[in-house]
């Protein structure tokens, strides 16, 4: 994958689109800065459950990720999207779910901590914010789809 379909994939990523425009295209450029682009293979793992291995995350450019929790709850993720942004907030920092690719393709790794780096250079102090606010706007948003699946299962208790 060229350098332009791989911006162009990172675009279509809710971690960029709900950015203020105005910081979009650095954000891309951050991220390429401070990644390594690698083929996931089908069947490969990429977080374990409890893996204290909290600062990787994975921007997945092609392909499809099965996200298996501890409590055995299974999600499916399609490119392009990102993974690993959950256990940023979690206090332990260990892997809340075990990720193995379905659907090999191309995706980008990368250190959360030079990321932040990388955007502290870059980014004022509210364009910070707007990064942080909108990493954890994406990891609350999985956790609340899990919570309201859970809850809408047949034989889940109803309120």
């Amino acid at each position: 994958m060229n350098k332009d379909q791989t911006q162009s994939k990172l675009r279509q990523t809710l971690l960029v689109k709900l950015l203020p425009d105005p910081m979009q295209d650095r954000f891309i450029e951050i991220l390429l800065s401070v990644s390594e682009q690698r083929q996931a293979e089908t069947g490969a793992t990429l977080f374990k459950l409890g893996d204290t291995n909290a600062d990787q995350g994975c921007l997945l450019l092609e392909g499809m990720l099965k996200v298996t929790r501890g409590d055995g709850e299974v999600r499916y993720i399609e490119a392009p999207d990102i993974v690993g942004e959950v256990q940023l907030f979690k206090p332990q920092a260990e892997r809340t779910a075990t990720v193995d690719v379905v659907i090999g393709g191309s995706m980008l790794t990368f250190a959360w901590k030079a990321m932040a780096a990388a955007a502290k250079d870059v980014f004022s102090e509210d364009e910070m914010a707007a990064l942080r606010d909108n990493i954890m706007h994406i990891a609350s948003s999985r956790e609340r789809d899990i919570l309201q699946r859970k809850q809408d299962e047949p034989g889940a208790a109803s309120s």
